[in-house]
């Protein structure tokens, strides 16, 4: 009886077993571009929408990144503007302008007010009259002395008037300011019988008396203007500062997204996949 014959397999050496595992793994990634392209080609208009989609997004990211500094500095310049009740490019501003009262009043009895649609530009203040008196030369003379009283409301002026006897040290404290000294060649005889009085002028605003102010189209016109000036003169040093310190490139960008993000192309796409699948064909065999 014939004895058979013992199969021997030979032992794959270390380099042998690492070049045919990376010949699977390149199969394998070979088979899934395959995949990939099928799948691009079958869907390409939904293919095509995403990259398109994706690639949008991305330049519109950039497209932020590359304004955002001069849109900044445009709308802090704006804002201070409008801090100040400036409205650039806009003639349609109005406001209203409240009535400014001047009331004057003494213990004499004297009142008076004067009522404007701007700025007295002044507050509130006690007047201290001396009686008059007659000097050597024949003219006559008095002393004034002024007391701010910014804290002090109406009432309490009209309250404080009406005390006898009052004194001003006492209440308001030594008057900061030196005293005037009025003089007069001559006196009516109501002036003569004067004695010593105070006089006091309050400062009001009457909120439910107002004008309206409209905005002149020519005074737009300057602060229009003025607001561009300061707004290119902020994103001129904003461009200037931009290319000195970053190297950010707005076109390069785009370039990229787009080398990124290709729109697939059917004929180019079934050409590569032809090749892909020869040349995996001929490595399985």
């Amino acid at each position: 009886m014939a004895k058979k014959k013992k199969s021997h397999k030979r032992k794959l050496n270390k380099q042998e077993l690492q070049k045919m595992q990376k010949q699977q793994k390149f199969l394998e990634q070979m088979e899934r571009d395959i995949k990939k392209m099928e799948f691009e080609l079958k869907h390409q208009n939904i293919v095509n929408a995403k990259r398109k989609t994706i690639r949008n997004l991305k330049i519109s990211v950039r497209a932020l990144q590359l304004v955002a500094p001069y849109v900044l500095i445009a709308g802090v310049t704006f804002g201070g503007f409008a801090q100040l009740n400036i409205t650039p490019f806009y003639n349609g501003d109005e406001w209203e302008v409240p009535a400014q009262i001047m009331t004057e009043f003494d213990t004499l009895g004297n009142e008076r007010y004067e009522k404007k649609y701007s700025s007295f530009g002044k507050s509130n203040t006690l007047y201290y009259y001396t009686k008059w008196k007659q000097n050597s030369d024949g003219t006559y003379s008095r002393m004034i002395e002024t007391y701010p009283i910014k804290e002090k409301t109406y009432e309490e002026m009209v309250e404080l008037l009406q005390q006898e006897n009052v004194n001003l040290e006492e209440i308001l404290g030594e008057s900061e300011e030196e005293p005037i000294e009025e003089i007069k060649k001559t006196l009516t005889e109501e002036e003569l019988q004067e004695e010593a009085f105070i006089k006091a002028v309050v400062y009001s605003e009457d909120e439910d008396d107002y004008i309206i102010c409209r905005e002149d189209i020519s005074l737009n016109i300057a602060e229009t203007i003025l607001y561009v000036v300061i707004t290119a003169i902020g994103e001129y040093i904003a461009i200037k500062t931009r290319k000195k310190f970053s190297s950010f490139n707005f076109s390069e960008c785009v370039d990229h997204i787009r080398e990124q993000n290709p729109l697939t192309d059917n004929e180019s796409v079934a050409k590569k996949l032809e090749l892909k699948r020869e040349n995996y064909n001929r490595m399985i065999r």
